[in-house]
């Protein structure tokens, strides 16, 4: 693994796929103290002071393509085969946090319980009443954020790299457009809208994974106009924590899971350690989408990472959209 460490850097998702144009093939890890540009799911801003971890794990599957011609090989997944790779980013991260919390003396069977909507503005249109939640509960909150203590830590942002029209394919490049452009060129249709980059055809289904954590920070200089509260691992566990260290073993974790789901896809393991953490599993919640609101009883994630709702007596699945309610009684 090739790391590339920065003190700021616009975004570290950015600067991941010009590297990965350089090195193509090669698993590379990008790392920056700020963040001055850093983005979420959605182009929504993401704030990155220093004192968090924001990272990038460029990710080329082994199958990646051997010759220019040829984008896709006849062994090759197709590309939904990968759907559920940010759940399986945001395990190996939710593990390793888990891991840092154990570390610091707390127990499931004995840790605090927190109320979830303790610090919560009146207007926080999320949840409705309060959640209580072990201080070492790791939950995955579909389909890209990691909640602790019921408040998000972590999220996740899953962008990858698409080969460029051939010329007089009938798909121009557009104006000014160059092989190994790395500029935004379309919104794909993936579950967890991943972001196209233009590149290289040998680049084909390259992954930039981002992560972001709060690590040593006070989630009360982050912006209040979240959806739902922020935390940091120092605010929860009262000591700050090795942001280099963490970012190093979170890549390496990373790097083994997604070995592992390129060699054999979703086990039934890692589905159900998935279902394990999945945050709010068995509770009534809101699910926006673009076709509108859908409200359902939540079942889980399945095997190609979509969200399971009953609704009505009938089991629906959803390959994108967003948690904006959750009723607990």
């Amino acid at each position: 693994m090739r790391v590339f460490a920065y003190d700021t850097l616009d975004s570290t998702n950015t600067r991941a796929a010009a590297l990965a144009r350089e090195y193509p093939g090669q698993v590379l890890l990008v790392t920056a103290a700020t963040q001055s540009a850093g983005r979420g799911r959605s182009g929504r801003a993401w704030a990155s002071p220093v004192g968090g971890a924001w990272f990038t794990l460029v990710w080329p599957p082994p199958e990646s393509p051997e010759s220019p011609e040829s984008p896709e090989s006849p062994e090759s997944p197709p590309p939904e085969f990968y759907d559920p790779v940010p759940l399986v980013v945001g395990l190996a991260v939710a593990e390793e946090i888990a891991e840092k919390i154990l570390d610091s003396g707390y127990r499931i069977a004995d840790s605090q319980t927190h109320a979830r909507t303790a610090d919560l503005p009146a207007t926080n249109p999320l949840f409705i009443s309060p959640i209580p939640y072990p201080l070492s509960a790791i939950l995955l909150k579909w389909p890209n954020d990691i909640l602790l203590a019921g408040k998000k830590v972590a999220g996740i942002l899953c962008e990858r790299l698409l080969p460029l029209p051939t010329p007089g394919a009938g798909e121009g490049r557009g104006e000014g457009a160059s092989e190994g452009d790395t500029r935004r060129i379309d919104s794909i249709a993936h579950p967890h809208q991943t972001t196209s980059y233009s590149t290289t055809r040998p680049l084909a289904h390259t992954f930039l994974l981002g992560v972001g954590i709060n690590v040593n920070l006070d989630p009360r200089n982050l912006p209040i106009a979240a959806r739902y509260p922020a935390t940091s691992l120092r605010a929860e566990l009262g000591r700050d924590i090795d942001v280099p260290q963490l970012i190093r073993a979170c890549a390496n974790r990373m790097a083994e899971h997604l070995a592992m789901f390129t060699g054999q896809g979703l086990t039934p393991a890692v589905l159900a350690a998935i279902n394990t953490r999945l945050a709010f599993r068995g509770r009534s919640l809101t699910l926006s989408t673009v076709a509108g609101a859908v409200t359902g009883l939540c079942r889980g994630v399945d095997a190609v990472g979509a969200l399971e709702l009953e609704v009505a007596g009938q089991i629906r699945r959803f390959t994108s959209g967003e948690v904006v309610h959750v009723l607990t009684v």
